[in-house]
């Protein structure tokens, strides 16, 4: 018995969609690691390119979709699935540290107003 392909509403596919778009940006480490002669990296990127860009022609092109039926090969897919979920778990940690980041300067900055106007409150009446 086959299972049918998954389908995914017109909001997952757009999220996809855009992560796979922000992804793309990156695609000429491809020639950067050919001309490096890292065949390594070469191989790595151009599997993950592939996959991406084959899960993009289930997905259609253009921001807004209605949703799409997921046609592409299973390895295929399972392989630009693991991109795009490595992607946004790094993205995610990336502005949590950066969120992180500018609550501690936020609270270093109140630590010294409050210093510095505390010692001007122990000053002379």
């Amino acid at each position: 018995m086959t299972t049918p392909p998954p389908h995914l509403n017109s909001d997952e596919r757009n999220a996809l969609y855009k992560s796979i778009v922000v992804r793309l940006s990156g695609i000429g480490d491809v020639l950067i690691a050919i001309e490096k002669e890292d065949w390594a990296a070469a191989d790595r990127l151009a599997m993950e390119f592939s996959a991406l860009l084959q899960l993009v022609v289930d997905l259609g092109w253009g921001d807004e979709g209605t949703g799409a039926v997921l046609s592409t090969p299973r390895p295929v897919l399972q392989r630009a699935l693991t991109v795009l979920n490595k992607q946004a778990e790094d993205t995610e940690e990336s502005e949590m540290r950066a969120e992180l980041a500018a609550q501690a300067e936020h609270n270093q900055l109140v630590r010294q107003v409050c210093v510095r106007r505390l010692a001007d409150l122990d000053g002379p009446e």
